[in-house]
């Protein structure tokens, strides 16, 4: 939709799980059938009004992130069946690698400046914060059921998620003095 006329500009004919955009080009990241077996990532050109990169995956995937790895930028995905954050090339969507995680990951988050990667798991309740370089784990907090959405204060070094028991905070800032 055009903000300023409120005019519709184009429509898909998909329902996404999630929605990502990319940090520097008109383009968001799709993930697609997140309840089935298996679903697809696929790349819309917001300019160009179309979809321009779309690849099947091996497992279903859900949340989405960003994060610069070795330099190069990386499309990060948690596979909750295969206990592993997988790393795409955006350009291609080509599978670059993962990271072992939590069985369950689903949310995720990142941390920039201090090169962590947050990955909240659905069925263990757990959080864990990783390492971007060295890709180990700095540590593990348990949360609560239903783990749903993650949020980070980069600043203040506190994560925020979500739970069916309500909102919880945890201080992580004492884990960049380990690091």
């Amino acid at each position: 939709i055009e903000r300023q006329s409120g005019e519709v500009v184009s429509t898909l004919d998909l329902a996404p799980g999630f929605i990502l955009p990319h940090p520097t080009k008109p383009l968001f990241y799709m993930t697609i059938s997140f309840f089935q077996d298996k679903g697809d990532l696929i790349v819309y050109d917001i300019i160009k009004g179309k979809i321009v990169l779309s690849a099947p995956m091996p497992t279903n995937l859900d949340r989405l992130a960003f994060a610069s790895y070795q330099g190069e930028l990386e499309l990060l995905a948690p596979s909750a069946l295969g206990a592993e954050i997988l790393r795409f090339d955006p350009e291609t969507l080509a599978q670059k690698g993962a990271i072992n995680s939590l069985f369950g990951a689903r949310s995720i988050a990142v941390d920039p400046v201090h090169r962590l990667l947050f990955v909240g798991s659905l069925v263990t309740h757990r959080l864990e914060v990783v390492d971007l370089d060295s890709q180990q784990r700095l540590a593990s907090y348990y949360v609560g059921p239903w783990l749903r959405s993650l949020s980070l204060d980069v600043e203040t070094g506190q994560a925020y998620l979500s739970t069916h028991e309500g909102l919880f905070t945890i201080q992580y800032s004492d884990l960049l003095q380990r690091k």
